[in-house]
């Protein structure tokens, strides 16, 4: 079943979104801008996830 839905796409991008962050929160200070931009777009696509199940 190829196709995946809107639901599961957004899940896996929120999953990503989540790794990166923590891996630049890890990595060093320098990457703090990194992680709050990652942790940026795993809230806009949480946003997005609850907007379809209203």
């Amino acid at each position: 079943y190829p196709y995946e839905t809107e639901e599961e796409k957004l899940s896996q991008q929120l999953e990503s979104c989540q790794v990166s962050c923590e891996n630049h929160k890890r990595k060093s200070r320098f990457n703090d801008y990194k992680a709050r931009y990652w942790k940026g777009r795993a809230e806009k696509i949480l946003q997005r996830k609850e907007a379809k199940h209203v």
